[in-house]
């Protein structure tokens, strides 16, 4: 099959799909909230929004603020008011029966990305929402798929080699009766907290995935683990992705850029990130392959590199004055959360992971709107302006 025609049927593949998507004003949200509107033949987009219409047009007018207006207006997007946390994910009968009888597909993105909550909060964010969701959708007529975003950190309890794309036992072994803390509504106290995982963020993410691949229902279920999450390439526009939520520049200010820093960071560890048009991409590719299980979203679907190599860039784009300037400012506490929780002074000492990326390998050659990688990308000068962006905010505040 040629290009051509693979982009022709996976496009096709969206002339009848109704999507519910949650989690739709975060970064992948707001990213696959475009790409359903405007770049695919998606029938209709359900956004599940927490608080408010009003709120959420808001937030996407800061982080897309030329797109949003044609998103809106392409009469795909209907906005529903719900909580996942509250019974019934606070849902009105009506709602949910509309729903029932027009979803055909569910794609979970909604998250707290917060490295410093404890595992509590933790598992109700992004363990327990997850659960009540799809508890939700399989209750509905039409589902064919539901999709659940993971994270490449639920195997950071691992020793280093090899990940594969399968879901992995826990470290201390499964204990039922724990795992119960997972189920909404079930006190999440019943878990103990486990520092074998390097955040209790990646202990709870782990559970939803072993508690959704068990599920007893008839619904297929895809789990996507990203690697950090970069700026976008091109949709919904260049470097697309708000600042507080990009690993690598807390990463780059938690360095002054020095030779010693650079050495430090001179090793065989790469550092994992995507961008957020590429994850958005692999995920609706796999929605219409109607891939189910694990999958992996990492460097190596786009470009690697090392830490090294990522602080040699930082530094070609500041000027010796610059560099002094916005060193000189005071650093968040999330960058001295990067030197303690990554051990960046004993980094030789930490395991290496090469993660495996089979499962999406043949979406490389896939062209048309979902292709992984634009034409005539540079991922270098993406990386250089990027980086440029940022320390420009720094400086300018």
């Amino acid at each position: 099959m040629n290009d051509s025609a693979e982009s022709h049927e996976y496009i096709r593949e969206y002339e009848n799909h109704i999507i519910l998507l949650a989690g739709a004003t975060g970064s992948v949200g707001g990213c696959l909230l475009y790409k359903l509107a405007l770049r695919l033949p998606t029938k209709k987009v359900y956004a599940l929004c927490r608080r408010s219409v009003g709120d959420a047009i808001r937030k996407w007018e800061s982080t897309m603020p030329h797109q949003i207006e044609d998103i809106l207006d392409s009469g795909k997007v209907e906005f529903i008011i719900g909580d996942l946390t509250k019974p019934g994910l606070g849902l009105t009968t009506a709602i949910r029966k509309k729903m029932s009888n027009e979803v055909t597909a569910v794609i979970n993105t909604a998250a707290n990305i917060s490295l410093v909550k404890g595992l509590e909060s933790s598992l109700q964010d992004n363990c327990q929402t997850a659960i009540a969701l799809y508890q939700m959708a399989s209750e509905f007529e039409h589902v064919q798929h539901f999709i659940h975003f993971s994270s490449l950190a639920v195997n950071s309890f691992l020793s280093g080699g090899v990940v594969e794309e399968r879901l992995y036992s826990a470290p201390g072994g499964t204990r039922p009766e724990s795992d119960l803390a997972g189920f909404p509504g079930a006190d999440t106290r019943t878990l103990p907290s486990d520092d074998r995982y390097t955040w209790p963020y990646a202990q709870a993410k782990h559970l939803a995935e072993r508690l959704l691949l068990r599920q007893p229902s008839s619904i297929p279920v895809l789990i996507i683990r990203p690697s950090a999450i970069g700026p976008a390439m091109a949709d919904p526009c260049p470097l697309y992705g708000p600042d507080s939520a990009i690993p690598i520049h807390q990463m780059l200010l938690s360095f002054t850029l020095t030779d010693q820093d650079l050495e430090r960071m001179a090793t065989h560890h790469d550092f994992e990130e995507v961008p957020v048009d590429l994850v958005a991409n692999s995920c609706l590719l796999h929605l219409a392959h109607r891939t189910t299980g694990v999958v992996h979203c990492s460097s190596q679907l786009y470009m690697t590199r090392t830490g090294a190599e990522v602080l040699s860039t930082a530094r070609e784009c500041l000027t010796p004055s610059e560099m002094a300037e916005v060193f000189r400012k005071q650093r968040a506490a999330a960058e001295f959360m990067w030197q303690s929780q990554y051990r960046l002074d004993q980094i030789d000492q930490t395991p290496t992971w090469y993660v495996e990326c089979k499962r999406s390998e043949y979406q490389k050659q896939i062209t048309g709107p979902l292709a992984l990688v634009p034409p005539q990308h540079d991922d270098q000068q993406h990386m250089r302006r990027r980086i440029r962006k940022m320390y420009r905010v720094l400086l300018d505040t």
